[in-house]
This record gives structure tokens, sequence and C-alpha cells, in this order.
């Protein structure tokens, strides 16, 4: 899929609508997941200051100025920095913390936490944005979240995540 102006717009708009229930639909609550409950040992693979370099991210992951440290466990280490076409392997983790300025994220303080979890697809197991499933803290149940989804539809070439392959290395 070539990504568009046209493309950028409908997912926009498919964003827009859903941010009002997207992150809703994900259950928070219980204890930690022990899948990412770690993930600060890992690999981390952003410093902190992402910026926005699709022009897209809008309010999430607190915004265009937030300050966002990516972890990614060993299963996907090797994959993090490929070039076009990407995909991660199956039980692959990212953790995005997320800081709503430099101060928050220098004190490592009140971050916010989304799970990336990549899960087995159709036969092929080729990229599909459905073989993702998405948690929106560290107690959240990971499951399928068409809003987290739709917007990472446009990292479609990187296997729906923006971190390295060109966005961030």
């Amino acid at each position: 899929m070539q990504i568009t102006k046209k493309s950028m717009a409908l997912a926009a708009c498919f964003c827009g609508a859903a941010i009002l229930t997207g992150c809703a639909a994900l259950n928070i609550g219980g204890t930690a997941d022990p899948r990412w409950a770690e993930f600060r040992t890992w690999t981390k693979v952003t410093d902190g200051e992402t910026g926005d370099p699709t022009n897209f991210i809008g309010n999430v992951h607190a915004g265009p100025t937030g300050y966002r440290d990516v972890y990614i466990n060993d299963t996907g280490l090797d994959t993090i920095n490929v070039s076009d076409p990407r995909s991660f392997p199956v039980g692959t983790v990212l953790v995005k913390e997320q800081f709503k300025n430099k101060a928050a994220w220098e004190s490592g303080k009140g971050g916010a936490v989304t799970v990336g979890l990549k899960v087995a697809g159709g036969a092929d197991d080729a990229p599909a944005a459905e073989n993702w499933i998405w948690a929106d803290s560290m107690k959240a149940t990971a499951k399928a979240n068409a809003f987290c989804s739709g917007c990472h539809t446009i990292a479609q070439q990187h296997d729906y995540m923006f971190t390295g392959g060109g966005y961030h290395k």
C-alpha cells in the first residue's frame, strides 16, 4: 500500500472519530501483564524526544511535543531497524512510555504506557494490522483495538510500528 495524502487524510478522519472510544475499549485494572512488566530492562530504541515524524500524532502518546521512550523485547530486537518491508516475529512486544514534557521525562515519573504485541496471523503470517493487539497501560489486557490499528496503518510497510526502519532510529 502506498501512503498518499488522501490515505493519510482518511486515516486521520478514522482516528479522530475513534479517539473518543478507542482507548476506552481496553480493560484497565489488575496487575501488570508479565509479558511486559519488566520492560525497562529491555533494549530502549528511542531517547525521549521522538517528535512527530508523520505529522499525524495529534494528542495521542503525549502529542507532538511529548517525550517518548520505546522499548522492545528480545523477540523483536533483530527486526527493529530492518528496512522496508519489515515483519516482526510473533511474540514481539513494543512498550512506549510517554511523558507530557522534558521535565517529566527526565524525572522518569508519571509516564503513561502503551503496548503493542505481535500475535499469530493468517496462514502466511504476513504483516497485517490484525496481527497486533494493544494495551493502554501496564495493567491493561492486550486485545484488538480499531483505534490503535487504524492509526498504525500509516506504518504498514514497517509492520505497523513507527519505531525503527525509517521513522525513528
